[in-house]
């Protein structure tokens, strides 16, 4: 489409009425009225807007006009299904933290031999790895909504057989099936974030649905304790059902399906361009040229048919396969992640997160072998998890607008132009307050000072944690547009399964060789691969840019669907 360029410059200085005769001379040349030109305005970075034909500001990515576009739906529709996520999300979450609360009973009332009672946080993460490798490719072949009922139905079943289980090994089972549901909510609940956002709203979405899903989960579970005495732990799962049966119902009325391919759409408007000068740039298509916006007629379009509320809504809100999906699309995703296995920036950042998630089970695991009260009568547990919470919800302004701010600094630096790289910025904090919190609490635990300095530990290194999250989340998407859904599940799957064994051998490795030495040696390994790989991730800008292989092209699993 050729466009034309009309600039407009407040470039105008008049006379004035009483200057002295050598500012006169320095301002007007042989005392001629004529006007002395100000340099041009420089191109320093600005805003861009993009105007459709009717007069609309229009945000990234364009709309179709699909009725099956998440995002043309009403701003009520797309919160209702964030909520329905975010819920999902919450549900699961809570499943997952009420173990530790529940480890002492557990303990009590089953056998088991030949396992240890600190094997179950590993076989649920073990399943959880398992889990990211399955939900997001699955969705490209029967759609978000079937994938998000399917694994509310899964997560009740393991709901039911933790509360009602006779033996140890029945306790396990539902355990590793409660993992492998929740971790839908480490890679799949992105892409439907991103389904229902345009592009400026990401952060924020992520920010505010990672934090405060976090930080209400661990509030909930911090009254456990005050109300099973940790001893009665099934009353909580079976209580659990409920919010279970109710994340299945809003799944199932007021979660439409997001998967949809959205196709090219041909911009009939204009671009204005106000640079930080205050210099304005107004594009338009020439009157000459045609484009597939322009008529080439005068025959009236068809109206399309209105269907009514009861259609409309069970259009939506039906259970059925997604429109664009295909299990080719799904067998593809999985070619990707070869691929995405031989980029080093993939892999440092799979470091990076395991050194991470490293500090947060060390600190979270030795908490909760903690004595059922300290001297002053309170519970552990409750301080504990009250500092997660306050570290999770910290995520949220750290995760989303304090990044956000740094980034648009970093892109007016860069001459306007934002690149992925930008997003690593945000490691920064995860790898500065994760260390910090994993070398206090060894120091805490050794030298045996108050619960309050194991709690703030606790609390550094959640905050580190979920900021590190969402930052990845956000990071990932960027730099592999193409590749998104490949991308979530290499790095999300990848640092679980990596972490899977280090989590396993946790307490015996603190009871043999101290709680302060294994916390000195994570905060080293967090700050080794941390310095290691922001200048790796800075330099590698070409390395992220292109994933030769088979399935290079395809783009089921994109940002944007194709």
């Amino acid at each position: 489409m050729a466009l034309t360029t009309s600039t407009t410059v407040v470039d105008t200085m008049e006379r004035p009425s009483s200057l002295s005769s050598h500012r006169l001379d320095s301002l007007w040349e042989d005392g001629n009225d004529t006007q002395r030109k100000r340099p041009e305005s420089c191109n320093l970075p600005g805003t861009v807007f993009l105007i459709s034909s009717d007069g609309r500001v229009l945000n990234l990515p364009i709309p179709s006009e699909s009725p099956h576009d998440p995002l043309i739906w009403s701003w009520k529709k797309r919160l209702l299904a964030l909520f329905a996520i975010a819920f999902f999300n919450f549900v699961g979450h809570a499943s997952i933290l009420a173990l530790n609360t529940s480890i002492i009973g557990i303990y009590l009332e089953f056998d088991v031999r030949p396992f240890r009672i600190d094997h179950l946080t590993p076989a649920m993460q073990l399943f959880m790895a398992f889990g990211a490798l399955f939900w997001a490719p699955l969705s490209l072949a029967i759609g978000r909504k079937a994938a998000l009922l399917l694994a509310c139905i899964i997560r009740i079943i393991g709901v039911t057989m933790i509360a009602y289980a006779t033996n140890f090994n029945h306790l396990v089972v539902g355990v590793s099936i409660i993992g492998f549901s929740t971790a839908f909510a480490r890679t799949l609940s992105f892409l439907i974030i991103i389904d229902l956002t345009f592009i400026h709203q990401r952060p924020s979405a992520f920010a505010i649905i990672s934090g405060m899903v976090g930080t209400l989960a661990t509030i909930t579970i911090s009254t456990i304790p005050y109300t099973t005495t940790y001893v009665h732990w099934r009353s909580f799962y079976r209580f659990w059902l409920f919010p279970c049966f109710a994340s299945l119902l809003i799944s199932m009325f007021c979660f439409p399906e997001t998967y949809f391919k959205r196709p090219a759409i041909a911009f009939d408007g204009r671009i204005l361009l106000q640079s930080a000068t205050e210099k304005i740039s107004f594009y338009k298509r020439d009157s000459g040229a045609t484009s597939f916006a322009t008529p080439t007629n005068n025959k009236a379009l068809p109206r399309i048919p209105i269907p009514s509320r009861v259609a409309a809504y069970l259009d939506s809100y039906k259970i059925r396969r997604a429109r664009s999906a295909s299990w080719g699309a799904m067998g593809r995703t999985y070619g990707q992640c070869f691929s995405c296995l031989c980029n080093s920036m993939i892999i440092c950042v799979i470091l990076l997160i395991v050194v991470i998630w490293w500090g947060s089970i060390y600190v979270g695991i030795n908490i909760a072998r903690s004595p059922p009260k300290d001297t002053s009568g309170m519970l552990p547990g409750f301080g504990a998890n009250m500092s997660c919470a306050a570290g999770l919800f910290l995520s949220w302004p750290t995760g989303g607008p304090l990044v956000w701010f740094v980034m648009k600094k970093l892109a007016k630096r860069n001459k306007g132009v934002r690149e992925a790289e930008h997003y690593l910025v945000g490691f920064i904090i995860p790898v500065v307050v994760g260390t910090i919190g994993t070398l206090l609490y060894g120091f805490a635990s050794e030298y045996r000072w108050k619960f309050g300095w194991s709690w703030f530990a606790y609390g550094l290194v959640s905050l580190g944690y979920g900021t590190l999250q969402i930052n990845t989340a956000l990071w990932l998407t960027e730099s592999f547009p193409r590749w998104a859904t490949a991308a979530l599940v290499v790095v999300n799957g990848g640092n679980l399964l990596a972490s899977f064994g280090l989590t396993l051998e946790m307490v015996p490795w603190s009871i043999n060789f101290g709680v302060l030495n294994v916390g000195a040696v994570l905060a080293g390994l967090q700050v080794f691969v941390g310095l290691f790989l922001l200048p790796m991730a800075f330099w590698g800008k070409k390395a992220r840019q292109r994933l030769n292989g088979r399935w290079e092209n395809v783009r089921e699993g994109a940002v944007r669907p194709q």
